[in-house]
């Protein structure tokens, strides 16, 4: 569904609906019942540029809620095991992003790089290039990825941390 009223355009599905400002372009990602779930810095939200080799230098502003959880999940070859592992496939262990600057890839590609919040939402960055997040208040809150062509990432709704690891899998086709 879609409906306009003054400053901002709202497109609805049955699980998700999304607001976007007409002013700034900045999009708000709310669960069906109005709750917001993640939303991007109102002004500057999206920074592109040129980068080496034809990559597109990609940062995506975001203001998490006060007090959120935030955790990266990456082949567990460089990750410290601080917040658990993907049940259905062992070798993935999420780290706390919150306060600090970290890699959510190993450029290899074996697997896109994931962020989870403790509400209600995954992204996943659909790149195999580097990507990171960063939430250091001096440099502010975003995550960064280099793109081929275009900035490109999934937002995974759902009520349960499980369902979001497990429609990763499924979307990765790890399952």
């Amino acid at each position: 569904m879609y409906k306009e009223t003054g400053n901002t355009v709202e497109l609805s599905t049955d699980e998700i609906c999304v607001l976007t400002d007409k002013a700034t372009g900045s999009l708000r990602y709310m669960t069906r019942d109005k709750k917001t779930l993640l939303a991007e810095r109102s002004r500057d939200s999206r920074l592109l540029e040129n980068g080496a080799g034809g990559l597109l230098r990609t940062w995506l502003f975001l203001d998490w809620a006060k007090g959120e959880q935030l955790y990266g999940f990456g082949p567990s070859w460089g990750v410290p095991a601080d917040a658990g592992t993907c049940k259905s496939t062992g070798d993935f262990r999420g780290i706390s992003l919150r306060g600090s600057a970290r890699y959510l890839n190993d450029d290899a590609c074996s697997h896109l790089p994931f962020l989870l919040s403790d509400k209600g939402y995954g992204i996943v960055l659909a790149t195999c290039h580097k990507a990171f997040c960063c939430d250091i208040a001096a440099y502010g809150s975003y995550l960064y990825a280099e793109y081929d062509k275009q900035q490109d990432f999934y937002l995974i709704a759902g009520k349960h941390q499980d369902t979001i690891l497990n429609a990763y899998e499924y979307l990765l086709g790890i399952r």
